[in-house]
């Protein structure tokens, strides 16, 4: 993951993604695994729309690593959550938003939201990986961030 955030050449990830998968497919229902097994759970990426710009329109006229490295700049924050988890930060900036919440210092995530909206757009969430146990989507959370994390600092 890291190479291909370096170099924005996408592998064929087929077997480490079969690989992934396999540890959490089935289970084991005797084991204790953090938050249960049932698969509720999926990943979520935050994304500035002044950066995609209209990817999906603009993508025709650009290479796949120029798409890659478009959306790779554009994710804000990575999640793990179940249900409506995703909109629990929008929720939050409103309440900054409308004033409501003004003791408390704003962390990065919030700030960033309210710029997008201050900007006039709106922040797009993305849903992967879903219906997946909460042990799956912690471990494929904190893959992202790390590898985003690297890419963003170095």
């Amino acid at each position: 993951m890291r190479w291909a955030l370096r170099t924005f050449e996408l592998p064929d990830c087929q077997a480490d993604e079969q690989a992934l998968c396999q540890q959490f497919d089935q289970p084991d229902q005797n084991r204790k695994w953090r938050e249960g097994i049932i698969k509720s759970s999926f990943n979520y990426l935050l994304l500035d729309p002044r950066v995609t710009m209209n990817l999906p329109f603009r993508s025709r006229t650009m290479t796949p690593q120029e798409c890659f490295q478009t959306f790779v700049h554009a994710i804000f924050y990575v999640g793990k959550g179940k249900r409506s988890r995703p909109y629990s930060h929008l929720y939050e900036a409103l309440e900054y938003f409308k004033g409501d919440k003004t003791s408390k210092k704003l962390c990065t995530k919030v700030q960033h939201i309210l710029q997008v909206w201050k900007a006039e757009q709106g922040v797009v969430s993305l849903h992967c990986f879903q219906n997946v146990i909460p042990v799956e989507a912690f471990t494929r959370e904190a893959c992202m961030v790390e590898a985003i994390g690297e890419y963003k600092e170095g």
